[in-house]
């Protein structure tokens, strides 16, 4: 190579070099991350967590338990929602998940899963509304859900997820109509243990 190439060749090198030094960094995704790994995730609800259908009184539970496994960072995680002492559309019901789960995703996204054929029902047991129905089967991309990493290395979750589909099957006074969306709005407050059952700081950084 000759001495004008080598020169010209060096000088593209050392532009490329400027270029890459000036372009902004790429931003790395957040994970959930936990200071020992399995951990042991389990959240409560701060305050009462509401399914909102236009039209119709809220789905609220007095008892809402979240549980799942971190295993390692990510930028999912998949977690077991149990609720308890419910009252939908007014009266009183109960909730089964049926091997439905959420997963959330640090971009603020969540997915509703569930196996095949399975869907999260909700039944009211009594009142006017009883032998309604209303199923919610699985939808990936919801949003949103928002992080904040609070003091005892806990983080609180806060949704407000729109758009979600389901089916009713109109029973009773009160039974939410078809063909409408639905709202989940709440927020929890999740910790970590380590396989020994101790405490396990975790956040989404």
């Amino acid at each position: 190579m000759s001495i004008k190439h080598s020169l010209r060749a060096t000088g593209l090198l050392a532009a490329v070099a400027l270029l890459m030094a000036a372009a902004p960094a790429v931003a790395q995704a957040k994970k959930f991350q936990a200071e020992v790994y399995p951990a042991s995730i389990h959240g409560v609800q701060e305050g009462i967590n509401k399914f909102t259908v236009e039209g119709a009184p809220a789905v609220e539970c007095e008892t809402a338990e979240f549980n799942g496994t971190l295993t390692e960072a990510s930028e999912w995680l998949k977690i077991t929602p149990t609720y308890g002492k419910c009252k939908a559309f007014g009266f009183a019901s109960t909730v089964t998940f049926n091997g439905c789960q959420y997963e959330f995703h640090t971009n603020g996204s969540v997915d509703v899963l569930c196996p095949s054929g399975k869907k999260i029902v909700i039944e009211v047991t009594e009142g006017l509304a009883k032998g309604c129905k209303v199923e919610i089967g699985e939808q990936k991309g919801l949003e949103s859900v928002k992080y904040e990493n609070i003091a005892g290395g806990k983080v609180r979750v806060t949704a407000n997820v729109k758009h979600v589909a389901y089916r009713s099957n109109e029973v009773g006074f009160g039974c939410p109509a078809n063909g409408k969306e639905a709202t989940y709005e709440g927020k929890v407050v999740a910790e970590g243990k380590n396989e020994l059952g101790e405490p396990d700081s975790i956040k989404v950084e």
